[in-house]
């Protein structure tokens, strides 16, 4: 006989500007409104997909092999079963609830404590977030956090169990993401400091072997410049690309007399990148 386990799932509709703390033990499904209207459409397949393997983890259990799933919604007059995408009609805080059916093969959960186990761990706060705001204050918008764009903010780039819209270093490589802003115009996003594609402030690969702008590690004269650079010793020979500031690469070859020649250059600030024999040192060079 198919025995049904009941697990409360507590959402708020409402827009979060000043977040009230999370009861203890509850978890956080925090999606984007778009219109900042306090009212934003869950979709309940993708919710179950997140919400699940979530749960499955925290007790040690894998709930999709052995149970089926249904998702209500709790009105004022009467419960309903909700599928596809739902918007809850009024702003304001209504609850869910995961019906878990039993069906096998494997051994039926049975929590040693019901309420600790099921009932109070399977809590999610829903939260929506204005996509043009920046809650983690790392310069990239929660929008831009959202990485497979399905208006949930549960993506963890670099898998530290800290959603990204809320982690300072969103690839868990010692450098905040805002400081991997390396052609310094206020967005982290647009960096690709060794054009794999992907950005700076999501390779932990970059950080580990990139000196900060300004850091100096490599003497090079005079800056502002007219026509040739010079550098010091330590850049004789190496590979060097150099690139304006929207990252479009205008020049890249070898520095074989440790010297180069910029008088082609318009106007502006630029990135000089150069490859040593141990790192990967990254500098403003500004064209007169």
């Amino acid at each position: 006989m198919r025995k049904l386990l009941l697990l409360w799932l507590m959402v708020s509709g409402v827009v979060v500007m000043a977040q009230e703390p999370h009861p203890p033990g509850c978890s956080s499904y925090d999606v984007l409104d778009y219109d900042m209207d306090g009212v934003y459409t869950i979709n309940v397949d993708r919710f179950l997909e997140i919400a699940i393997p979530f749960l499955s983890e925290r007790i040690d259990y894998d709930l999709a092999a052995n149970y089926t799933f249904t998702v209500n919604v709790n009105e004022v007059s009467a419960s309903h079963i909700i599928t596809g995408n739902y918007t809850h009609n009024e702003p304001g805080s209504y609850s869910m609830d995961i019906v878990f059916n039993y069906t096998g093969p494997g051994p039926e959960y049975v929590p040693a404590v019901y309420y600790e186990s099921f009932g109070y761990l399977s809590c999610f706060v829903v939260m929506g977030f204005d996509p043009s705001g920046d809650e983690d204050s790392d310069g990239i918008l929660n929008a831009d956090e959202d990485l497979d764009q399905d208006g949930v903010l549960h993506d963890d780039s670099d898998g530290d169990g800290n959603f990204d819209y809320s982690d300072q270093d969103d690839d868990d490589d010692g450098v905040p993401t805002i400081d991997e802003d390396y052609n310094g115009n206020g967005n982290p996003a647009d960096d690709d400091t060794n054009s794999d594609g992907t950005p700076d402030y999501l390779d932990p690969d970059v950080a580990l072997s990139l000196n900060p702008i300004g850091s100096n590690k490599i003497g090079m004269y005079p800056n502002p410049v007219s026509e040739v650079l010079y550098l010091d010793e330590t850049a004789k020979g190496c590979e060097f690309s150099l690139h304006a500031l929207d990252g479009k690469q205008v020049d890249q070859g070898r520095l074989s007399q440790g010297e180069l020649n910029v008088s082609k250059l318009n106007r502006g600030v630029y990135l000089l990148r150069i490859k040593t024999p141990t790192s990967v040192v990254v500098q403003k060079l500004v064209k007169q």
